[in-house]
């Protein structure tokens, strides 16, 4: 692997019993209208409505499919989408607060009774929780900041492993470092 200043990332991954090691991938550009434009354009399947926020879901006939998105406008107009397929692409946080809100209005859609809607899930949390002290700060900067291959940005992270969440009860909650040049 290459680190972001061209150097070989050749530092091997942290062996501590308690924690696993990952990386995560981000996007080579975090802009998806940039990104996905021609695709977004060119699609005849596909439509894209701009200044129109889903506020709500219209169930099909037996409740067990949605058959329309409901609408609005930043000046208050309403309207339906219809449509035989439909991405919810919010992410976590904003998917889960559409969802619950829509069966607030609408009790029969089919996660109204599904206790798992909204719970037990945590979007990028974020905080600072101590501060480190390396031995030997190459070794830690080639180990931990990020990675760049192929013009994708990798982010090393640890968590504690798999037995030892299970074992106390945790989620995944990985941690990051970042270097303060002071």
């Amino acid at each position: 692997m290459t680190h972001r200043s061209g150097r070989h990332w050749a530092c091997p991954a942290p062996t501590l019993a308690r924690l696993s090691s990952s990386c995560t991938r981000w996007l080579k550009e975090p802009n998806l209208a940039r990104a996905f434009r021609s695709d977004l354009r060119d699609n005849p399947n596909l439509t894209v409505l701009w200044h129109a926020s889903a506020t709500g879901f219209v169930p099909g006939n037996g409740n067990d499919a949605i058959r329309a998105v409901e609408l609005r406008s930043p000046g208050g107009k309403k309207m339906e989408l219809k449509a035989d397929h439909f991405v919810i692409a919010t992410g976590t946080i904003e998917a889960s607060r559409l969802m619950l809100a829509a069966a607030i209005d609408r009790p029969t859609l089919p996660w109204t009774r599904n206790r798992h809607v909204g719970t037990t899930f945590q979007d990028h949390l974020d905080l600072r929780a101590g501060k480190l002290f390396p031995m030997d700060k190459k070794r830690f900067s080639d180990t931990f900041d990020n990675i760049f291959i192929k013009g994708f940005k990798y982010n090393p992270k640890l968590t504690l492993a798999p037995r030892v969440q299970e074992s106390s009860g945790s989620q995944t909650l990985p941690a990051t470092s970042s270097s303060n040049p002071r």
